[in-house]
């Protein structure tokens, strides 16, 4: 899992400055413009290698402190074919909804006030009913550390701000592939 995320950090980097996206590229083969009709119908057929499709109709709560944050991360997820988000300001929040709501994927920060998003991370992970929930680190907090701690904790994949729809994209890819 390490290797994989480590990999996945240097990709983010390679992507950001070089990567041709994928959603653009699919787009570009379709003559159309990126979407959430098309990347809904494009993430629910079946794959060429027998892969799961991804469910784009799970519930995903955004975790994030800032509002324009979870807005950008509301608007790529849209973009995806996610329609069913949920928001909450910080891991205490999240918590709260994670008790009463049955959530298919969480989308957090890293640093945020009450209790953080690796604060979050380990009470999920230590939750029977919620330790299966993919979960995934979207933050600024790029040093190998953080990532390894993150890691360590249980986080299905790391997501470096700043990030590209075609990155979180491949990220969710390979949480859900």
């Amino acid at each position: 899992m390490y290797n994989a995320v480590m990999g996945s950090l240097d990709g983010d980097l390679e992507n950001l400055a070089f990567g041709v996206s994928r959603v653009r590229l699919i787009c570009r083969r379709l003559g159309r413009r990126p979407g959430g009709g098309l990347m809904q119908a494009a993430w629910n057929e079946p794959k060429e290698d027998g892969r799961m499709a991804i469910d784009t109709s799970i519930k995903v709560l955004v975790v994030d402190d800032f509002a324009t944050m979870r807005r950008i991360v509301k608007g790529v997820l849209k973009q995806l074919g996610f329609n069913n988000i949920v928001e909450a300001e910080d891991g205490s929040a999240a918590m709260d909804i994670l008790k009463k709501e049955k959530v298919g994927l969480i989308v957090s920060d890293w640093n945020m006030p009450k209790m953080t998003g690796l604060d979050l991370l380990k009470a999920v992970k230590a939750d029977d009913n919620l330790k299966e929930t993919p979960f995934v680190m979207v933050t600024a907090e790029g040093q190998k550390e953080n990532v390894i701690e993150a890691v360590k904790a249980g986080v299905n994949n790391y997501i470096v701000k700043p990030f590209t729809p075609e990155t979180f994209g491949e990220k969710l890819e390979k949480v859900f592939g």
